[in-house]
């Protein structure tokens, strides 16, 4: 929040239809109070803590986290900012990225350690982050980036563009692999007399389930080393595809004691808010669904860097970010909380309801088609905007 506060006035002509040059009294009042602001907001996160320990109402307990965990990301994304000055797109969308999903791995593993029936929260919370990072925050920054100029460039190769395309579909196909066999296994076709008997039984749910806890094991494998794959060959083998003559000269600040503060603060403060769900839900009859899949990843979402760069016109890193933090929720995050699943003995099958898939094949083939060609505009942002909020509307009536 302070962030956008803080570049508004290099950036003003952004919004002409709201602010204009001659409203200086504004713009002091709003410099002003600022560091109020700023400081107000900070006396949340031990609000938060204090709340959770202090058997506050959950509600209340709920709000106080969410806004400590929000305002902690903002800070996690200025220590990320600082830390990457002195490098080019490519590792400051990864750096980013990287750091920002620590946050949420960690939170999920949370949820996924807990008793009370998380499940489908941690399913919803990990598709909401895909959602809140491909359509809201990407459509948000080319709609302020379409607000100073007519046309963006993303300064994107062909050969770039594609490899994303391509990774980013296989991986959307195979993680759906284990919901399509599940939805079209039948138990009929066992063959074997002790597995015919067990066919005959009430078993055959325990049979679908079991089976289908092996087919997510090792599609969360597979995708794993091709995630890992695909970092080698974006960072080593053919990292000359991804170059690019933009790099960062602002001033140089070692930021990486207070990273890893704010990461172990703000990875609390999540676990806090993730284990406030179940209870509001059952208390003030929210649905989880909405709960889960829009609220709860405003709380860590990368806005902050996303719309920095698309401000200064930088829409490459916007787009790698954004792009980037997707592509590890789908490859790194879920196959990774599956088998930290099967580890510990709460298993975690990559299965998505009839809503969850087709919202999340529809979400990901739109944003890859608006950033395959290198170039945005205003409409199209308006396009990844209505798409976000008409899930929202349908999510909130589930």
């Amino acid at each position: 929040m302070s962030v956008l506060v803080k570049d508004f006035e290099a950036h003003r002509d952004y919004v002409p239809f709201i602010l204009s040059r001659s409203s200086s009294n504004l713009l002091l009042v709003i410099f002003v109070f600022t560091p109020l602001l700023n400081v107000m907001l900070l006396t949340f996160i031990p609000m938060s803590i204090a709340s959770h320990f202090g058997n506050w109402d959950v509600a209340l307990r709920f709000s106080v986290s969410f806004i400590a965990t929000m305002n902690l990301t903002k800070f996690l994304n200025e220590a990320t900012d600082s830390l990457s000055n002195q490098l080019d797109r490519k590792h400051t969308g990864l750096l980013n990225v990287s750091f920002g999903n620590a946050v949420k791995i960690v939170a999920a593993i949370a949820a996924l350690l807990q008793e009370y029936g998380m499940l489908t929260a941690l399913y919803l919370q990990i598709l909401g982050s895909i959602l809140t990072n491909i359509l809201l925050i990407l459509g948000w920054s080319f709609i302020v980036a379409g607000l100073k100029f007519s046309m963006s460039d993303f300064e994107t190769t062909a050969a770039q563009a594609l490899t994303f395309t391509e990774f980013v579909l296989l991986t959307c196909i195979i993680l759906m692999m284990p919901t399509a066999h599940h939805a079209l296994s039948n138990p009929n076709s066992i063959q074997g007399s002790a597995l015919s008997e067990l066919a005959d039984t009430d078993s055959k749910e325990q049979w679908q389930d079991a089976l289908l806890k092996s087919v997510s094991r090792a599609t969360a494998i597979l995708t794993l080393v091709m995630y890992f794959v695909y970092l080698f060959f974006q960072l080593k083998t053919h990292r000359n595809l991804f170059r690019n003559k933009f790099r960062f000269l602002d001033k140089d600040v070692d930021q990486r004691h207070s990273l890893a503060f704010v990461t172990a603060l703000t990875t609390f403060c999540s676990e806090l808010l993730v284990a406030s769900i179940e209870e509001l839900c059952e208390k003030y009859y929210f649905p989880k669904s909405f709960i889960s899949l829009i609220i709860l990843p405003l709380a860590n979402a990368d806005n902050t860097s996303a719309m920095k760069m698309a401000m200064r016109g930088q829409m490459g890193v916007t787009v790698d970010i954004c792009i980037g933090s997707a592509i590890q929720s789908i490859a790194l995050m879920e196959p990774l909380l599956v088998i930290v699943g099967w580890i510990t003995g709460h298993e975690v099958p990559l299965f998505f309801g009839k809503f969850e898939t087709i919202v999340f094949f529809s979400s990901v083939l739109l944003a890859l088609t608006v950033v395959k060609n290198g170039k945005s505009n205003y409409l199209e942002g308006v396009v990844l905007v209505t798409l976000y909020l008409i899930i929202a509307l349908a999510c909130s009536q589930l």
